[in-house]
C-alpha cells in the first residue's frame, strides 16, 4: 500500500484506542456513581451545603459538577437554581458530545487516506505506461493498482467500524445524558425544598419571639 498504509495503520490504532477508552469511560457507574450521590444528597437533605459543594467539585463529573453550580446559588429563588444547573449542564452534555466526535473524525480521514492512496497508486500506473507505452511491465503495472485497491480497501476497513461505533457511543451518551438531566432536576428541586424548609423554620423561630 506504500507510505499512505503508515498513515492509516497509524489511524487504526487511533480508533481502537478510542474504541476501548469510550468503552470504559461512558457506563452509568462511571458517570452516575450511585453512592457519591446518596452522599451528596444526605448533605443537603441536611442543610449542609458547603461541605456538599467541597464533596462535588472534589468528586468533579457531569452530575456534581451541574450540582455543584445549583448549591452555589444558595439563598435565590429556584428558577435561579435551575437555570444556573442548566448552563452547566448544557456545557458538560456538549463536552461529552465532543469526547466521542474523534471517533467520527478517524471514520471520516480514513477513506480520505484511503483515496489519496488509490490516487497515488493510478499516477504510478499511468507513469509506468507513459515511461515505455511499448514494453508494459505486468508486474509494475500489477503492483501500482494493486496500491491503489490495498490503501482504499485498509481505508473503509478503518471507517466502516469507527462510524459504526461511532453511532453506537452517539446513542449511549444521549441516554446517559437524559438520566443525567433527570437527576440534575431531582436534586434542583431538592436543593430549593431544603432552602423553603430553612427559610420557613427561620420565620417561625422569628414568629416565637
Amino acid at each position: 500500500g506504500g507510505l499512505v498504509m503508515i498513515a492509516i495503520a497509524v489511524l487504526s490504532i487511533v480508533t481502537l484506542g478510542l474504541i476501548i477508552n469510550y468503552f470504559f469511560t461512558l457506563q452509568v457507574s462511571r458517570l452516575i456513581p450511585k453512592e457519591l450521590l446518596r452522599k451528596i444528597y444526605a448533605l443537603i437533605n441536611d442543610n449542609n451545603f458547603q461541605d456538599a459543594i467541597t464533596l462535588c467539585e472534589s468528586a468533579g463529573g457531569f452530575i456534581p459538577t451541574v450540582v455543584a453550580e445549583g448549591l452555589k446559588r444558595k439563598g435565590k429563588e429556584q428558577e435561579a437554581i435551575v437555570q444556573a444547573m442548566e448552563v452547566t449542564g448544557r456545557r458538560e452534555a456538549d463536552y461529552l458530545r465532543q469526547k466521542i466526535r474523534y471517533l467520527l473524525d478517524a471514520g471520516t480521514l480514513a477513506p480520505l487516506l484511503g483515496l489519496l492512496g488509490t490516487v497515488l497508486g493510478m499516477i504510478q500506473a499511468f507513469n509506468v505506461v507513459a515511461l515505455d507505452p511499448a514494453v508494459v511491465k505486468p508486474i509494475l503495472l500489477a503492483q501500482a493498482v494493486s496500491k491503489a485497491l490495498v490503501t482504499t480497501a485498509a481505508g473503509l476497513i478503518i471507517a466502516i467500524p469507527a462510524m459504526a461505533f461511532y453511532f453506537y457511543f452517539r446513542g449511549r451518551v444521549q441516554w446517559l445524558i437524559g438520566m443525567m438531566e433527570d437527576i440534575s432536576e431531582e436534586f434542583a428541586e431538592r436543593i430549593a425544598e431544603v432552602q423553603d424548609r430553612t427559610r420557613n423554620r427561620s420565620w417561625s423561630a422569628e414568629d416565637r419571639r
